[in-house]
């Protein structure tokens, strides 16, 4: 029996501590991270509706605006990722390599 009390003891102490350390991230997450997402997402002008206001979970919203932000900037980038070529390297490049 008292084997038995001795663990579940330990147990409780050992989920308060995780609660504790929850509460510490989400802390965290709240004062560093969630308002420089915030300031990328005024700066990118990110839509009012993919600023994830309603969600109260700290580790939710950083996960969810960060989410928005990669699409935004992924779809800001799109334009830019397609090249030209030019005829003259389009010629080089189908030209086969001479050995020697």
């Amino acid at each position: 029996m008292l084997g038995l009390g001795a663990g579940v003891a330990l147990q409780r102490g050992r989920e308060r501590a995780l609660q504790r350390q929850l509460r510490e991230h989400a802390i965290h997450l709240r004062r560093f991270v969630i308002p420089v997402l915030e300031e990328r997402a005024s700066a990118l002008a990110l839509p009012e509706s993919e600023r994830h206001r309603d969600v109260d979970d700290p580790l939710e919203l950083t996960v969810r605006l960060s989410a928005s932000l990669r699409a935004t900037g992924e779809r800001a980038s799109l334009p830019f990722t397609d090249t030209l070529e030019s005829p003259a390297v389009s010629a080089e490049r189908e030209r086969p390599r001479q050995l020697g």
